[in-house]
């Protein structure tokens, strides 16, 4: 899934040679332009439209702390992370929240 900006409007590429394009509310299919999106323009209108935002400098230093762990530190805090469980589960958590 990939938006880019085409003259005020939003394209997504949904795969096998197709896109679609939003504007407003409207939304047609047509096929993929030859020539893929700049990365640029895509992040310069996602941050535009407020979708992303450059990171603060404290997630640059927890992403540069993460970028010096060794590979194995790395894997050993995700593999942590995924072995977490919470009681209740989170969407349970969610539905209780939004009552």
């Amino acid at each position: 899934l990939l938006a880019c900006p085409l003259t005020q409007a939003m394209t997504i590429i949904i795969g096998k040679g197709r896109h679609m394009k939003i504007q407003g509310k409207k939304l047609s299919a047509s096929p993929v332009p030859d020539k893929p999106p700049d990365l640029g323009q895509i992040l310069a209108w996602l941050k535009a439209e407020g979708l992303v935002r450059d990171p603060t400098s404290e997630e640059r230093r927890l992403a540069a702390e993460w970028d010096a762990l060794p590979e194995e530190g790395k894997q050993d805090h995700i593999r942590l992370m995924q072995s977490l469980v919470l009681d209740p589960p989170l969407n349970q958590i969610i539905i209780e929240n939004r009552r």
